[in-house]
């Protein structure tokens, strides 16, 4: 999943998993929907100064979810263990970026919409 959100810095895709983060949000779907979840990251794209906060949270596959990336404890369920090679449990905001990664991933999206 490359994510096309005017929110995205990052975005990680293994298989089938996908990830993005920016200074705000850190997003985890362990199963993404191709053709759902391309439409609502259209839709994002087309929202002024939208923000992963914005996605609508029932396109995301279980054990997935949009955390705040200052979050102290963000619940690594299962899915999102298994999608992304992680062991379940809980990890910081930033600790999940980490392991996002360091992920066995087929792809990995360093880019985003701006100036940078």
């Amino acid at each position: 999943m490359a994510a096309t959100s005017s929110a995205t810095d990052a975005a990680v895709t293994g298989h089938p998993a996908g990830a993005a983060f920016n200074h705000q949000h850190v997003f985890v779907d362990p199963s993404p929907d191709p053709e759902r979840s391309y439409a609502e990251r259209e839709r994002l794209f087309r929202l002024p100064r939208s923000s992963w906060r914005d996605y609508d949270v029932t396109a995301i596959s279980p054990g997935g979810g949009v955390f705040d990336r200052a979050a102290k404890a963000i619940p690594v369920r299962p899915e999102m263990a298994a999608a992304l090679g992680i062991e379940a449990g809980k990890v910081s905001g930033e600790e999940l970026i980490r392991r996002l990664l360091t992920a066995p991933v087929d792809l990995l999206y360093n880019g985003g919409i701006g100036p940078t």
